[in-house]
């Protein structure tokens, strides 16, 4: 009987130290660590050092302006291709092109920002939208952009 005690006990405490009930895949993702995404951006680049994740859920951008003048970062949800966006007096047009989920406001060179967002299976682009006093063209114009997917996403197949 004491064995039977102790083995209750024991598989008691374990139940309760591994966090007392069962845990779905959906609360394995909230909590989770968020996954990181180290950007350089810089003249004519927007550089991740991965272009995709495995899983939805929240990712934090580290973002560092190495370029010589200042940058900002739009991490924009859509199914365009990133470059081809809509675009008008230097800028992407934002709303017409998807959904904006985050941004790093312009910042200046050798600095770093970082963002954390919930991010959901899909397809981003991540670009710059500065046009620079006196210019036509914006940095998104200028190569300023990158794909980046969430989770694994079919292609569409085009129409004959």
């Amino acid at each position: 009987m004491k064995l039977q005690r102790y083995f209750f006990g024991l598989g008691f405490t374990l139940f309760l130290s591994a966090g007392g009930w069962p845990v779905s895949a959906a609360d394995q993702a909230i909590r989770r660590a968020p996954e990181t995404v180290s950007v350089e951006l810089k003249e004519g680049s927007v550089t991740p050092d991965k272009a995709s994740i495995s899983n939805a859920g929240k990712v934090t951008f580290k973002v560092k302006n190495t370029g010589t003048v200042a940058h900002e970062m739009v991490i924009l949800k859509t199914d365009l291709p990133a470059d081809a966006l809509i675009v008008g007096e230097g800028k992407v047009k934002e709303e017409a092109v998807g959904k904006v989920i985050g941004e790093i406001e312009e910042f200046p060179p050798n600095a770093e920002k970082e963002i954390t967002l919930d991010l959901s299976a899909g397809r981003y682009v991540l670009f710059c939208n500065v046009v620079e006093s006196g210019q036509t063209e914006g940095h998104y114009q200028k190569g300023m952009r990158a794909a980046f997917t969430v989770g694994s996403v079919s292609r569409r197949k085009k129409s004959s």
